[in-house]
């Protein structure tokens, strides 16, 4: 492909992949790499996680599908260069997994700002159904407002109602 530039994906297909892969679920949780340090990864006041640590956490937050070598090899790829000397993973490490992110998408993945979203379709009757008693409460029974919703929220609900993010999201 003669695009002008090369990509990771280029270079290693297969670490390409364990890094998407990796930044979908801890995202498909956590919204941000901020909240998945905060949340998950760095839990409390840890500013560096050594490599026990991150695969112990991420093994309680994370889908089964993560076995401990497959934690393991991340740790090892968030790891700087072996000439700085560290051999603990910092909350900036996280920004490995935007590398296959287009640049315009990476501030919204880097840090959890909620906002509320414009609701139409199904996306509506999703919501309207699974915050139906929100819904009584705030309008006094009026069942065509909708309150509004966060992404946190609505991440809740799509994962409630769909299974996941990604397949609410499409429907």
């Amino acid at each position: 492909e003669n695009r002008g530039f090369f990509t990771l994906k280029d270079f290693d297909s297969g670490v390409n992949q364990d890094i998407t892969d990796f930044r979908e679920d801890l995202l498909g949780k956590f919204v941000s790499l901020e909240l998945a340090w905060k949340d998950c990864i760095g839990t409390g006041r840890a500013e560096r996680v050594d490599k026990d640590t991150f695969v112990k956490r991420c093994s309680l937050s994370l889908t089964s599908r993560w076995k401990r070598t497959h934690l393991e090899h991340i740790f090892s790829l968030l790891l700087p260069a072996p000439m700085v000397g560290r051999g603990l993973v910092i909350q900036e490490d996280l920004e490995l997994l935007l590398v296959n992110v287009p640049i315009k998408e990476r501030q919204a993945l880097r840090v959890a700002q909620p906002k509320p979203l414009q609701k139409s379709g199904l996306l509506a009757t999703v919501l309207q159904t699974s915050l139906a008693p929100l819904t009584t409460k705030k309008s006094g029974g009026n069942h065509n407002e909708i309150p509004s919703v966060t992404v946190a929220d609505l991440h809740k609900i799509l994962k409630t109602q769909f299974g996941s993010v990604f397949s609410g999201w499409v429907r």
